[in-house]
């Protein structure tokens, strides 16, 4: 007869292993941070740039090609095809910058 074999526990693969490590530091850091409450009257971050939402409503306004917009602002096309697209939710100032020069219009802080 055959002795009752004993059921062995699951081995934990190594990436199980690094993930519990993780989730374990990540709880101590929660554990030991200050929650630091913003005053109720800070604005809300919008989720699109409204200054890259009017430039891209000037662009579709534009009736030159992605390649002539391209060549005249200095961005690259897949950039402006990305922005006619609204894959982009906050583009850098400078290409900002770049697109309303090409449109004929200037971004001034005020």
């Amino acid at each position: 007869m055959r002795a009752a074999s004993r059921a062995r526990p699951k081995r934990q693969s190594l990436a199980a292993k690094r993930e519990e490590k993780r989730e374990a530091k990540r709880e101590e850091r929660k554990a030991q941070a200050k929650v630091k409450l913003w005053s109720p009257e800070r604005p809300e971050r919008p989720e699109v740039d409204p200054l890259y939402w009017e430039i891209v409503q000037l662009m579709e306004h534009d009736r030159r090609s992605v390649w002539s917009k391209a060549n005249e602002s200095g961005l690259s096309t897949s950039t402006i095809r990305n922005w006619q697209r609204h894959k982009v939710k906050r583009p850098s100032g400078v290409s900002l910058q770049m697109a309303a020069r090409m449109l004929g219009k200037r971004i001034r802080l005020e």
